[in-house]
């Protein structure tokens, strides 16, 4: 408290104008989702996967025998593809038509999916891999859609829009948790993926 309190005095006593705020416009639902369909779309998807795997993954870990360590090392190797993966993604959708870079991101985390369902979920290079890019591929989900729905709405839409976006991410995250759990209660821990 007392280093918060002293990080205001330089701004306290700072004698400079606040920047002047750029021209915002606020951005329904409905018509962020007719400007871009696809990447509220995205967005939700993005949200449902991220929140069911950071609310599950562990779960999934524990449920599968893996060790403590193994639980982490799992979490970590999704989350690191992540970091990852992020940039090359982006540079490429830079290229590219963003829609077609979503969809064959779309295509692949389905394939690793299906792979990660059929392999034995050991902790193995293998599966390590198969996490890395599931990850990899996940978390450049939102940025991609954010960036295709960016491109589809004006300069001064896209403050509101990110809010928005960030919204309906939101609503993604609160579903995804609760649809993996009851999938992976019926089908077991691979129903996660």
């Amino acid at each position: 408290a007392i280093l918060l309190s002293l990080s205001l005095v330089p701004i306290a006593l700072t004698r400079a104008t606040a920047p002047a705020l750029p021209n915002t416009a606020t951005v329904g639902l409905g018509k962020l989702y007719r400007a871009s369909p696809l990447g509220v779309a995205g967005v939700i998807l993005s949200g449902a996967l991220a929140g069911a795997l950071y609310g599950l993954g562990p779960v999934f870990g524990a449920q599968s025998g893996f060790s403590i360590a193994g639980t982490a090392t799992f979490m970590t190797v999704l989350i690191a593809g992540g970091v990852s993966l992020q940039w090359p993604l982006g540079l490429l959708s830079d290229v590219f038509d963003r829609r077609r870079v979503i969809n064959a991101i779309s295509i692949a985390m389905t394939i690793v999916s299906v792979l990660l369902v059929i392999l034995p979920s050991d902790e193995g290079w293998l599966f390590s891999g198969l996490a890395f890019l599931f990850g990899g591929l996940l978390f450049s989900l939102y940025p991609l859609s954010m960036g295709h729905t960016n491109d589809h709405v004006s300069k001064e839409e896209m403050v509101g829009t990110s809010g928005a976006l960030i919204l309906v991410n939101s609503f993604g995250a609160i579903i995804g948790p609760l649809v993996a759990s009851w999938i992976m209660s019926v089908a077991g821990p691979t129903g996660l993926f």
